[in-house]
């Protein structure tokens, strides 16, 4: 949690600083920008936001913004509003607890991106998350498959986050392909629909995210597939297409991305060196 306030508190001092375009200058049409939340708890030190700062946010976005699904989230528009897509990650118990309820109260739609190791509550796949969210193991409490379907048939769209969450970049080209390919067909089986979309775990271009990967997600069959970049969706690779994450952010750092003033750390996760990228490295548990 320490490395969580502490990137919190950085990019808070970068976004006062102005180190990128303003508000006024990307407040322009056609701006689109996707987030990607995870845990939405008071109990778990590990979640990114308490119900009530995520109040906050959801407050904020209906002031400020049009939020639309990923797959409106391209289409032609003359609103001059930025157009934001909500995305949740791992699919744990307080998305159909916390979220959800909120989300249907304002008619918004959303993206779940399922670990399908949690919601099947394989012990190994929950050890995993307790080891990277610092947590007790019963502090890692999956959806259910029937909160799922709930989920699902409240208009919410379904997306993969592979079978066990680990760094695929880490791992041989035929197990990518398993991890992304068993946790799509695992939830079409289950839930009887198409799963179109995928989120790589942990997320980073060139440290989880590499050319392999991206071709397994599409030999997976996925229509798209989403990484973590701080910077709104451009003409960008179908199997690489950025979020910001949410870590703990006030509202003013959630305007500060949304609006445009973090672009240039996005700039900068594209082209630092290596060596730079570990320097000033993510918590693993964000993503």
């Amino acid at each position: 949690m320490a490395e969580r306030r502490g990137l919190t508190a950085t990019l808070k001092g970068i976004a006062k600083k102005g180190l990128s375009a303003g508000p006024t200058l990307a407040r322009r049409r056609g701006r689109r920008v996707v987030l990607c939340y995870h845990s939405i708890s008071d109990h778990t030190a590990f979640a990114d936001l308490t119900p009530a700062a995520f109040d906050d946010h959801l407050d904020w976005l209906a002031d400020h913004t049009s939020v639309v699904s990923l797959a409106d989230l391209a289409a032609t528009h003359e609103d001059e509003r930025i157009r934001v897509a909500l995305t949740f990650d791992d699919g744990y118990r307080d998305n159909h607890t916390q979220v959800l309820p909120r989300l249907l109260s304002r008619g918004w739609p959303a993206t779940f991106f399922l670990t399908t190791g949690l919601i099947e509550g394989t012990r190994q796949v929950r050890e995993h998350f307790a080891a990277i969210n610092r947590a007790p193991l019963e502090h890692i409490e999956g959806m259910s498959w029937s909160e799922v379907k709930e989920v699902m048939g409240e208009g919410m769209e379904i997306g993969a986050h592979t079978i066990t969450h680990r760094n695929l970049a880490a791992l041989d080209p035929n197990t990518i392909l398993a991890e992304l390919a068993g946790s799509k067909h695992l939830l079409e089986d289950r839930l009887g629909i198409e799963v179109s979309r995928a989120a790589y775990p942990f997320g980073r271009p060139r440290q989880h995210v590499d050319q392999t990967v991206e071709a397994s997600a599409k030999a997976a069959g996925f229509s798209e597939a989403f990484a973590i970049n701080f910077r709104p969706v451009a003409k960008d690779p179908t199997w690489s297409i950025p979020r910001f994450t949410i870590t703990g952010d006030d509202v003013a750092l959630l305007a500060a991305k949304v609006e445009g003033r973090l672009d240039a750390l996005g700039w900068w996760q594209a082209t630092a060196p290596a060596w730079a990228l570990r320097w000033v490295a993510f918590d693993p548990s964000a993503v």
